[in-house]
């Protein structure tokens, strides 16, 4: 493989399987308890900051919010709020 960074060619699994295939196999076996794990491993933080985060953007009073790179979608469901 011809790869433009060291790090292509660093797989997460010893596997056949091309890495592109592996990174999704892996983030869909844990997105059913992503925000779990995350509140767990976090202690509550991530929460703490969402919500201060909403509680600025309430301020500013936007018309339209996009929420990029959404994930499972906390942050966007949380700003439905506004």
């Amino acid at each position: 493989m011809n790869s433009q960074f060291p790090h292509d060619e660093i797989k997460p699994f010893a596997s056949d399987k091309a890495k592109k295939q592996q990174v999704e196999e892996m983030f869909d076996s844990i997105a059913g308890r992503y925000d779990l794990m995350n509140r767990l491993f976090s202690a509550g933080i991530d929460m703490k900051w969402r919500k201060k985060t909403i509680g600025l953007l309430k301020k500013l009073e936007p018309k339209t919010i996009l929420d990029m790179a959404t994930g499972t979608a906390d942050m966007a469901i949380l700003a439905c709020s506004l």
